[in-house]
């Protein structure tokens, strides 16, 4: 997807999330205008309630990725599994 497409996109979520917050839409209306059930429209609107308006584009999730340490630290892990479990 495009950039301008993607921010499209999150301004939709944004505008429909305000509207039904607003009494303006229809929890019904909404879902099926946003493409996802009755149940994910309130879980996002629990979610826009809790870290706002920008928790609609998503959160980062999972676990630390190995790739982003550092070169020295993953000698020290690596020489620590290599101690714990052949020294």
């Amino acid at each position: 997807m495009s950039e301008k497409t993607i921010k499209t996109l999150v301004e939709t979520r944004k505008r429909v999330v305000m509207d039904v917050n607003q009494g303006k839409l229809s929890v019904d209306v909404a879902a099926r205008i946003l493409g996802m059930s009755r149940q994910g429209l309130w879980k996002l609107r629990k979610k826009v309630d809790e870290f706002g308006l920008e928790s609609v584009v998503g959160r980062k999730r999972g676990i630390f990725r190995f790739l982003h340490i550092t070169m020295t630290k993953k000698s020290n892990i690596f020489l620590s599994f290599v101690e714990i479990y052949f020294g």
